[in-house]
């Protein structure tokens, strides 16, 4: 029998579509900055990710632009919890983090590694709506790093 997953909750909402969307631009620009190697595209979604994960979610850009195409596009959805979001933000500022860090001070196999991971992640929000937030929080509680 399969448990079901714990996450984090809030009760605030958010258009089930929107945080795909802003995962599709993040995927997008991940992309980007694997032909590239141009960090100021990291540097964007580390502030882009810090906005969203800490609870300045209305200045974020992706989020705001997400939001847009949900409302001009009349994408129907429904709300989710923002919480597994933020919290799924707060691993995406740390891997930005990570790859910053790594590209100074590492070399590319480090840089790349860290990259193509994201680019992993945000291709399974945006494309299959797998939150791999939830299920990493769910790990952690799991082994007791984190308390509901």
């Amino acid at each position: 029998m399969e448990k079901a997953l714990a996450c984090p909750v809030t009760l605030i909402t958010v258009h089930d579509k929107q945080p795909r969307i802003v995962a599709g631009f993040v995927a997008l620009l991940m992309l980007i900055f694997l032909f590239t190697n141009y960090i100021w595209i990291n540097l964007f979604l580390f502030v882009d990710f810090f906005l969203r994960a800490f609870g300045f979610g209305k200045f974020s850009l992706l989020g705001l632009i997400s939001g847009q195409i949900v409302k001009r596009f009349h994408i129907k959805g429904k709300g989710v919890d923002i919480a597994p979001k933020q919290f799924a933000a707060k691993l995406g500022f740390f891997m930005t983090l990570f790859i910053s860090l790594s590209y100074w001070l590492l070399g590319d196999i480090i840089t790349t590694g860290f990259a193509i991971i994201l680019l992993f992640f945000a291709l399974l929000e945006s494309v299959f709506g797998i939150c791999v937030g939830c299920k990493i929080y769910q790990f952690l509680l799991q082994i007791g790093w984190i308390h509901p």
